[in-house]
């Protein structure tokens, strides 16, 4: 999604910052456990090390300048990314 917002932006002579992010967060977990299904590893147990604290600060951000920028803009789902990376590095590797 980044290397597409930065052609575009390139190829429209644009000059800008904006976050290029979704406006929603996934938890440490959530994430863990899409990442390990999208590599077909969903199999595999978590281990939680209870001793260190229990979350993060969230801090939240918005693409809304972006998509005034450069208007409506689909974020690639993050099962479908995680996927396609762990394919190409399967590949390569």
């Amino acid at each position: 999604d980044l290397a597409r917002v930065i052609v575009y932006m390139i190829e429209n002579g644009i000059v800008d910052n904006f976050n290029v992010a979704p406006d929603y967060v996934y938890s440490i977990e959530e994430m863990t456990k899409i990442g390990m299904e999208s590599c077909g590893k969903g199999d595999l147990e978590i281990i939680y090390d209870n001793t260190k604290p229990d979350g993060q600060y969230r801090k939240t951000v918005s693409s809304n300048k972006m998509i005034s920028t450069l208007g409506e803009f689909l974020f690639t789902p993050l099962r479908d990314g995680i996927r396609d990376t762990y394919e190409v590095a399967q590949k390569r590797y």
